[in-house]
Order: structure tokens, then sequence, then C-alpha cells
């Protein structure tokens, strides 16, 4: 696990320094790594699984597709479409994402903060 260190805009990954806004939110999506989620899902204390790494990936073609972090509608109908009718609500997103699954999987996948969130 790398270690962070993070200033009021800042965050040190391993050498690596990330800008982030007042929120901690990643300003350039595309200068995100594996090591970003990381460290940021230590920040979130959040043990990372396949299953968050498969909406962190979705999250993030989707933004790069759209130029659009994905709504809560988004997220269910995709986890719906991967993880059957069980798992695919917003139950589930919020047992991985407590915090608020459109806030803590954009903070981790290196997007904005999506507009719905307050």
């Amino acid at each position: 696990m790398s270690e962070a260190r993070a200033t009021a805009d800042t965050l040190l990954i391993e050498g690596t320094e990330y800008r982030l806004d007042q929120g901690g939110y990643l300003l350039d999506s595309s200068c995100w790594t594996k090591g970003f989620a990381e460290a940021m899902a230590v920040k979130e204390s959040l043990q990372l699984n396949p299953e968050h790494w498969q909406l962190i990936e979705f999250a993030r073609n989707h933004y790069f597709r759209y130029d659009d972090t994905p709504a809560m509608r988004v997220l269910v109908k995709w986890t719906r479409k991967q993880f059957g009718n069980e798992n695919g609500n917003s139950r589930y997103l919020y047992r991985l994402f407590p915090e608020g699954p459109g806030k803590q999987l954009s903070l981790l996948a290196g997007l904005p903060k999506p507009v719905s969130c307050i």
C-alpha cells in the first residue's frame, strides 16, 4: 500500500504530486492512477475489492465517453446489468460506498464531484 501525504490542495503518493480541488477531488482526471485510488480508499476507510474496481473502471469510461460523472441512476442500471437484480440497486452501491456512491466513487476514480451531490 502506498503512503500518501496531503496538503491543502495536493496529495503526494509515492513521489507523484496530485493536484486536488477544495473538496479533495482530482483536478486533472487524466493524471489518475490505481495508486491514487488506493491512497484515497485508505483516506476514506475503504478496502477495495473487485466490485469497487469494476465500478471505478466503469465510472472513468463513462466520464471520458460522455464528459460527465455518472449519476446514481446510471450506476444502478449498470450494476444491475453486471451483478444481477439482487445487487443492481442503490443499497448495494451504498454498501460499497457508504458515504455516498456518487461522491466516493468519483473521488476514487479521480473524477469531478457529481453535480447532483451536495
